[in-house]
């Protein structure tokens, strides 16, 4: 998942866009995807790691 938004950001890049396309559907797909995932592991798996960070301890 992290490689296929990394991947799809860098080909957005004018230097690469003309060799790989990734349409905007996909591309937001990929992002939301991969905010869903971060809000997981940081709301859930980490969540007392994230508030002791957020407090600034």
């Amino acid at each position: 998942m992290l490689v296929r938004w990394v991947f799809s950001a860098m080909s957005h890049h004018p230097a690469l866009a003309n060799d790989y396309k990734v349409s905007k559907n996909k591309f937001l797909k990929h992002e939301m995807a991969v905010a869903d995932y971060l809000e997981y592991v940081l709301g859930t798996k980490c969540k007392s790691e994230t508030e002791a960070a957020l407090k600034g301890d």
